[in-house]
């Protein structure tokens, strides 16, 4: 059976925080331990980056690009 998938949809960066991927990251490990395959969708800058190391994770401005 092939695995579920879920996509989060967020942001952070220096300028605004990082407390919603923080929160985010929470909700993507009690989905993983359901089995279920996490993916986030970050409207950020690059130092995102770093907190989402081994994660699933696309950098992508959905404010000013569809």
């Amino acid at each position: 059976m092939d695995k579920k998938s879920v996509f989060i949809l967020t942001e952070g960066s220096l300028n605004i925080g990082y407390g919603h991927i923080g929160r985010c990251t929470a909700i993507y490990q009690a989905f993983e331990d359901k089995g279920i395959k996490p993916f986030f969708i970050i409207n950020g800058d690059d130092s995102v980056s770093k907190l989402l190391e081994g994660k699933s994770f696309v950098n992508f401005n959905w404010l000013e690009n569809s």
